[in-house]
């Protein structure tokens, strides 16, 4: 299953400044973008409403805490406890996406410790019932960690925690996909976890753009995988005990075609393979999400053959937040973010009538 989330930023006073206005509304898992045309024959303005349903929605006042208890914790607690958990920040540049998810990071490190830590706080996740409350898990004591961190610009796989050492992608005989040769490394603590995170956040690629100074260029993919620890003397297990893998990705910023308008050629590519992946992406989500055999759509780009198995594999949990800007000049973009958002959300092969964007009008006359 899919759970796909919205997230709104507050509008900058810059943008107030520059008579930007808020088009988007926030209430009870519902996003309403208020779009303000002029009319054909110049003289009238058009407000169409287009309104959407999601799993959550988080307003411009919710703070980082709500967003990672609702949506990120429940990610992390299943990778401690021997799970599949994938995170996606999806949206345009500018949108928050990183200011997001370097929350995330901080508060996803601290809690995997904790419950390696302390068992009992892993074995039930937000919103289980006390009927569906697992049992403690005392051998969660024994797990160690690991984290990879690479990123995919256009066709090339870097590793973010080796000098930028160039990797492919590679495809076991199970059918999962690897990224190979990368370094994976075991941490002992949040703080150490935290340090390699910043590490290849600080080298990650990124460029000015005409949205966002430092704009993300590249889709950023960390693994921390939990693993039990070898016991001395001890013989193998068979099977061997679940490998508990966290994903979180940091997508690249969707861009439009009037944002690159003064880019270089090199900067136009760029947002033309962004674009390319992140519409894979959501094809991936749409047939999966209807029950369809996505398997020939994987190796439409070096995004989805990544992700695979966080689709593919039996069990696997992962949660999308579209962030969303609120200016007025950003209207088109979250429209389009919304939308892309709402084909993801279909879950089970169902789509939920709530996630049907629908639309209304009226118009205004101005003398």
């Amino acid at each position: 299953r899919v759970r796909v989330c919205v997230r709104k930023r507050p509008i900058h006073p810059e943008e107030v400044e520059s008579l930007e206005f808020d088009v988007v509304t926030c209430e009870r898992g519902r996003v309403t973008v208020h779009d303000a045309r002029m009319h054909s024959n110049m003289r009238s303005m058009l407000m169409h409403h287009y309104e959407f349903g999601f799993d959550r929605v988080f307003s411009e006042v919710e703070g980082n805490e709500a967003v990672y208890r609702d949506v990120a914790s429940p990610l992390v607690r299943e990778a401690a406890r021997g799970g599949y958990a994938t995170g996606l920040m999806y949206g345009q540049t500018g949108s928050g996406k990183t200011y997001t998810m370097t929350a995330i990071y901080e508060r996803a490190a601290a809690e995997l410790f904790a419950c390696l830590k302390e068992p009992s706080s892993a074995s039930k996740m937000p919103g289980e019932s006390s009927s569906g409350e697992l049992p403690e898990l005392p051998e969660l004591r024994r797990r160690q960690v690991a984290v990879s961190f690479f990123e995919l610009a256009g066709d090339q796989c870097s590793d973010l925690l080796c000098g930028f050492q160039k990797a492919q992608l590679m495809t076991g005989a199970d059918g999962s996909v690897h990224a190979f040769p990368l370094v994976e490394v075991e941490v002992f603590s949040a703080e150490d976890l935290m340090a390699m995170i910043q590490h290849g956040f600080s080298v990650r690629s990124t460029s000015a753009t005409g949205v966002h100074n430092a704009s993300s260029r590249s889709h950023a993919i960390l693994r921390v995988f939990t693993f039990p620890k070898p016991e001395d003397g001890a013989a193998q297990k068979w099977p061997p005990p679940e490998e508990g893998v966290l994903t979180l990705v940091d997508l690249a910023g969707s861009e439009h075609r009037i944002d690159s308008m003064y880019h270089t050629a090199q900067r136009r590519k760029e947002g033309a393979e962004i674009n390319a992946s992140l519409m894979a992406l959501k094809n991936v989500v749409h047939q999966r999400a209807h029950g369809k055999d996505a398997e020939h759509l994987y190796r439409l780009s070096k995004l989805t053959m990544a992700l695979k198995n966080s689709f593919k594999r039996p069990g696997a949990r992962t949660s999308v937040i579209a962030c969303v800007s609120p200016a007025s000049k950003d209207t088109e973009h979250s429209l389009n973010t919304l939308k892309n958002a709402c084909v993801m959300a279909v879950n089970d092969g169902k789509a939920k009538r709530a996630n049907n964007g629908s639309s209304s009008s009226s118009s205004s006359s101005s003398s």
